[in-house]
């Protein structure tokens, strides 16, 4: 068997506490319109005398009034202000309603009563507050509104910036690949003119012997190739040009102190190294240069020199008596 416990305390006029096994309460009103305030949240009971017509609601929505919005307030996006507000909107016709009936009810109890009651007191009363309330709710929504529109305008600012950021990351990169490419051509172009350069100096003697005659332009040409195909210096290159470069002037100048010392016919032939038998040791001198060994012998008591150039077996060797050829090998 269940017992039930209920005490109530005037402390005010108009004002109870009431004492019940769940705890403590406040009623504020008096008869035919009061608002219970608990634990369990706030009531507003409302009823006209001697009729048996009572109502109870709960103020400011249903539920038990438990907190069960456990996300980050700091942290949450406002939502769209456009959709009514339900607690507000709800706690708007509770109070509505609230005053409503109050009115009603003091006009009954006047009525029952058969005292004074000012129907347009009680009008403006009413019309009082409901102006309050629809002027609050507006208040409300204009704020929720405003914060929701400083918060778009906010992520848009913040879009803009990132973007912004983005963009100008992008544009320097851009400018320093640019920046990349022009010194990469800028030192392609410098080691392409320095490479050039190095050919001009290592050929400037192979030029001067074309410009001279001493060598053909295919000759020419051919040394230009092997210098654009050189990929490791050029010094083999410069030896084999240096080289090539004193053999033909040495040529060169033999060939101008022959055609000066002799005759167009001798010289013709000591040019193209033609020693005949009756030459003299001079014009072998002159036709082959210094020889490479001399050799000595006696023969019938008289001296013989043998001009070798090479080696004996595979060279040329010339046999002199008295300065004069006797023998002429050429190979």
């Amino acid at each position: 068997m269940a017992f039930r416990f209920r005490k109530s305390f005037k402390i005010m006029p108009g004002v109870k506490l009431n004492v019940s096994k769940s705890g403590f309460s406040t009623t504020v009103g008096g008869r035919g319109a009061s608002v219970n305030i608990g634990k369990k949240g706030a009531y507003l009971n409302a009823s006209i005398p001697g009729t048996g017509i009572s109502s109870r609601s709960k103020i400011g929505g249903s539920g038990s009034g438990r907190n069960t919005n456990y996300s980050n307030a700091a942290t949450s996006i406002p939502q769209d202000p456009q959709p009514a507000n339900k607690g507000w909107y709800s706690f708007g016709v509770a109070l509505f309603s609230f005053f409503t009936l109050v009115s009603l009810a003091s006009f009954i109890n006047s009525i029952s009563a058969k005292t004074d009651w000012s129907l347009l007191g009680g009008a403006f009363f009413w019309a009082a507050v409901t102006a309050i309330w629809w002027a609050v709710r507006g208040a409300r929504r204009k704020a929720k509104q405003a914060k929701y529109e400083a918060f778009i305008k906010k992520q848009a600012d913040e879009a803009e910036a990132l973007q912004m950021l983005i963009e100008q990351g992008i544009r320097e990169k851009e400018e320093k690949l640019e920046r990349q490419r022009i010194e990469l051509r800028e030192a392609e172009a410098k080691k392409q003119e320095l490479r050039r350069s190095e050919i001009q100096q290592v050929l400037a003697p192979a030029y001067t012997l074309y410009v001279e005659g001493l060598i053909s332009k295919e000759q020419l040409a051919t040394w230009q190739k092997r210098a654009d195909d050189e990929k490791y210096g050029f010094i083999v290159l410069e030896l084999e040009v240096n080289r090539l470069a004193r053999e033909l002037y040495a040529e060169k100048a033999r060939v101008d102190m022959i055609k000066t010392k002799y005759d167009e016919a001798t010289a013709c032939q000591l040019i193209a190294h033609q020693i005949i038998i009756g030459m003299s040791h001079e014009q072998v001198i002159d036709a082959f240069g210094k020889p490479t060994k001399v050799e000595k012998v006696s023969v019938n008591g008289k001296e013989r020199e043998t001009l070798v150039y090479g080696s004996k077996t595979t060279g040329s060797y010339f046999h002199i008596h008295a300065g004069i050829v006797t023998k002429a090998v050429i190979r």
